[in-house]
């Protein structure tokens, strides 16, 4: 083997250490940004799941550890009976706490709502991007001119036009108006 060839050899080998060192950095990089988009995630997540966990050990516990200072986070002894007994209406304190009543109401107002804006709402922009026809920009303008409108400059004239239909004092403005 000559000089030049050992020497293309080394320089070879040098060449391909420096591309493995070069794919073992770029690869440890996206390691570490990925860890922490995953940390960040993470911390988001409890961030937002914190309310609940809150609710949950809140009503495990006894009326004295609610207010307690400082503040108690794990119940002393769970109180299973606190979310029990709200759906029993002889229960005592929850006399007049119709439960299934409230969620009922809950059903006939979300149930609607959340079908009818899911359909409309698809339709809707089903037809704004993808379907080409004359006027199309300008209702569109007018429909995200509507949107920007404040809600509080229109609730007058909505309840005088609820009153007139008979509307007022039922769940129809709640169901229609969305």
């Amino acid at each position: 083997m000559s000089q030049s060839a050992h020497d293309r050899a080394v320089q070879a080998a040098i060449q391909q250490t420096a591309q493995t060192a070069a794919r073992r950095r770029a690869h440890l990089a996206d390691l570490s940004k990925r860890t922490a988009a995953f940390v960040a995630v993470f911390l988001f997540a409890l961030l937002f799941i914190f309310p609940i966990f809150w609710m949950v050990i809140t009503a495990l516990k006894q009326s004295r550890e609610v207010f307690q200072v400082p503040t108690a986070w794990i119940p002393a002894s769970p109180q299973w009976s606190n979310i029990l007994s709200i759906p029993d209406p002889n229960s005592a304190g929850y006399a007049n706490f119709q439960f299934w009543r409230y969620v009922w109401n809950t059903a006939q107002i979300t149930l609607p709502v959340c079908v009818g804006t899911t359909i409309s709402s698809s339709l809707v922009a089903y037809g704004f991007s993808r379907l080409r026809w004359k006027g199309r920009d300008t209702v569109f303008f007018l429909v995200l001119a509507t949107l920007m409108i404040p809600t509080w400059v229109t609730l007058v004239p909505l309840y005088i036009l609820f009153n007139n239909i008979g509307w007022v004092n039922t769940y129809q403005p709640l169901v229609q108006g969305s």
